[in-house]
């Protein structure tokens, strides 16, 4: 009988020294971490876009993704990326595995352009011409020859204007 006390003891003692060795979680963060969207609500300007990722701790988790309202933002069903298409507000509802995360879309309208004024010219354009217009020619033709060419044989005997650019003259003949 001593001989299965023994033994019993030696079983009590084996069992309290391989309790005390496993490790059990007693806080929330060595339980299983927590499946959530990395976004609850956004707000994104018309044409704007952000991608929604369901979490569990760093792991991203593969979801569907819909929009309460594709007027106002839709969503890639399988990649989350929303856009925003009208000013209002969407739910972007995310399930994994028949659970239901949510997230609040707000959109506004793309602000106005401002204009910018463009930068001042150093001089003052103005109406007035430079120098004043005038109907007078700069210089009056003449019928008299200014010179006698070096070079004629003959005299000129008649010189006439043809135009304002053109002379017309004429030669007497002569025979050296």
């Amino acid at each position: 009988m001593r001989r299965n006390a023994t033994k019993v003891a030696a079983a009590v003692l084996s069992l309290a020294v391989t309790m005390t060795s496993v490790n059990i979680p007693t806080s929330a963060a060595a339980a299983t971490k927590k499946v959530k969207l990395n976004k609850t609500k956004a707000t994104l300007t018309v044409g704007k876009s952000i991608t929604l990722k369901l979490k569990q701790g760093s792991k991203t988790l593969k979801a569907t993704f819909i929009s309460s309202n594709k007027k106002i933002a839709t969503v890639a069903k399988k990649t989350g990326k929303v856009t925003a298409k009208k000013k209002g507000t969407a739910t972007i509802t995310a399930t994994y595995k028949k659970k239901k995360y949510k997230c609040k879309i707000t959109v506004k309208a793309k602000p106005k352009p401002t204009v910018k004024p463009t930068v001042k010219p150093t001089a003052a354009p103005t109406t007035e011409p430079t120098a004043a217009p005038t109907t007078e020619p700069t210089a009056e033709p003449t019928t008299e020859p200014t010179a006698t060419p070096a070079d004629t044989v003959g005299a000129i005997t008649s010189l006439e204007a043809t135009s304002a650019s053109t002379l017309k003259a004429t030669f007497e003949s002569a025979v050296p």
